[in-house]
């Protein structure tokens, strides 16, 4: 039997006498309880999902291509940012933020679809992380939400740590800004020249505010895909679209980076945006992930599914709004 979720809060006193069954139940704010389990062995999968009112739900298998999920994220909190969003904007149109506001959205989102590895880090935080995880950064991640690096891990050259990391195995998830474009030091904010390239390779990012509506993938709609940004996104090809596209530009993208992975999300800062950055935490999307099947009703419910070797499945209910999530894997 594989794992299930835990209690997400404790129900209030009305709901005591409800008992939970090899924790198959989980609960989130509000009046609803939200919980599915999976049993996964000879290349069947037998699932569950429940709630306490009628919900629409998915059980979405996906292969990964021998990658590990990330299971561990840090968030960067950029303490520089309000000193220099201004310059920043007059020469990118960066976005401006809270970012202690977002990164707690951030954790909270992909907290209720199972993922619960995230927490923030400063600078010094940050350095020491690439630095402790170089060796094997596979399952690593970070999260990068303002416009600048600090120059301790990146200030334009090839040989930046960050950069080393990505190469190495680790994943950078970006958003907000032109990727690469600055970093910051003790005397300020500095321009790159190049930099976008050092971790896109020939790809350009779009700096044209539009949206899209079409599907890159046929994993936008499995996993209820919300954002079509395409401002500070990156071109599809060569690499994994999961967001909406126009046909060169993408919302989301994954694109390799030696052994590693650069994820894009385009756009500024929105619920959509962290709802979909939740989706992918919670699935454990990666450069390698592709869709094996998916199967779409309304709960309470229960089935079997085929699955191959290396094969995980995703079963999260409240369809475009999903309110509860989990992975399973053998």
């Amino acid at each position: 039997m594989l794992r299930r979720p835990d209690a997400v809060a404790v129900m209030s006193v009305a709901l005591c006498g409800l008992i939970l069954v090899g924790a198959l139940v989980a609960y989130v704010p509000g009046l609803y309880t939200y919980g599915a389990d999976a049993e996964i062995s000879d290349g069947t999968c037998r699932y569950t999902a429940e709630s306490s009112g009628s919900q629409p739900y998915s059980v979405v298998v996906l292969s990964h291509g021998g990658l590990p999920a990330v299971d561990d994220l840090r968030i960067y909190i950029d303490p520089t940012h309000e000193e220099y969003y201004r310059e920043a904007y007059e020469g990118s149109r960066a976005y401006g933020l809270e970012q202690e506001y977002y990164a707690e959205q951030i954790t909270k989102l992909a907290s209720i679809r199972g993922f619960h590895g995230a927490s923030e880090c400063g600078p010094s935080e940050l350095s020491d992380y690439l630095e402790s995880t170089m060796s094997n950064p596979y399952g690593h991640g970070v999260m990068v939400m303002t416009y600048a690096l600090p120059a301790e891990v990146y200030s334009g050259s090839p040989s930046d740590p960050i950069l080393e990391w990505v190469r190495a195995g680790g994943t950078l998830f970006w958003m907000s800004s032109e990727i690469g474009r600055y970093y910051v030091d003790g005397s300020g904010l500095h321009e790159t020249h190049g930099g976008q390239a050092l971790f896109l390779g020939g790809k350009q990012v779009n700096v044209t505010p539009r949206d899209a509506d079409r599907s890159s993938s046929d994993l936008t709609d499995a996993l209820s895909i919300r954002s079509g940004s395409l401002m500070f996104s990156i071109p599809a090809d060569g690499g994994l679209a999961l967001g909406f596209g126009d046909g060169e530009y993408s919302s989301i993208v994954f694109t390799p980076l030696g052994k590693g992975a650069v994820c894009v999300l385009g756009g500024g800062f929105d619920m959509n945006q962290l709802d979909d950055l939740g989706q992918i935490l919670g699935a454990g999307v990666n450069l390698g992930t592709s869709l094996v099947s998916v199967r779409e009703g309304t709960t309470d419910a229960s089935g079997e599914l085929e699955m191959g070797g290396g094969d995980s499945v995703y079963i999260y209910i409240g369809g475009t709004y999903a309110r509860y999530g989990e992975d399973f894997r053998a």
